[in-house]
């Protein structure tokens, strides 16, 4: 059953799902992130679809991703993770690709920029190109602690990880994946029982 436009259903779903969440992607030009947390690897399949390239959840071939065929469509990893845009001070979900993923893990052990859990600094990101022909430079900044505004903008958000759960869960019962249904015997299921 679709939602209504209510204060008290939009609330109760912000609770349930972790708040407003917005996703980040990286404009033509300079970009200045912070990133919050660690990341959840998300694979998605992508399809033609009314003329647009979209992407599908995969949740597993051995699960029934229906995806999956003779003629296997494309995956891509993502890497999602919470970040904060430094253009609008908002916490949001990243996607990002493994070059990304890398350059966080090569920093790690540098000399200069080396951390333990999490950059406690920001990232600059500078995008070149569109489509195909997208280019991506990485740069660390100088060091500077979180704000506790910042840190409770972060509290306010699920798990990265339950997120991805939930969004593997939603494609899959979209799908009828055999996680995603609940399976009965066939002579539990009669055809004069169903009322239409």
């Amino acid at each position: 059953m679709s939602k209504s436009f209510d204060s008290e259903t939009l609330n109760q779903v912000s609770k349930e799902y972790g708040g407003q969440s917005e996703f980040f992607t990286p404009k033509v030009g300079d970009n200045k992130i912070r990133v919050l947390s660690g990341y959840e690897p998300l694979a998605k399949h992508w399809i033609i679809e009314k003329g647009k390239r979209i992407s599908k959840v995969c949740f597993g071939k051995d699960k029934g991703c229906s995806y999956h065929t003779d003629k296997d469509l494309p995956l891509r990893v993502q890497f999602p993770l919470w970040i904060l845009d430094r253009v609008d001070q908002k916490v949001k979900i990243f996607e990002p690709g493994y070059p990304f993923i890398k350059y966080l893990t090569d920093l790690k052990n540098d000399e200069d920029f080396g951390y333990e859990n999490l950059p406690d600094y920001d990232i600059k990101i500078k995008r070149e190109g569109e489509g195909l022909e997208t280019r991506y430079t990485y740069t660390p900044s100088a060091r500077k602690p979180l704000t506790d505004e910042e840190m409770n903008a972060l509290m306010e958000k699920k798990d990265i990880t339950e997120i991805v759960e939930k969004m593997k869960k939603n494609e899959m019962e979209k799908a009828g994946g055999s996680e995603g249904i609940q399976q009965y015997p066939e002579d539990e299921i009669k055809v004069e029982d169903i009322p239409y």
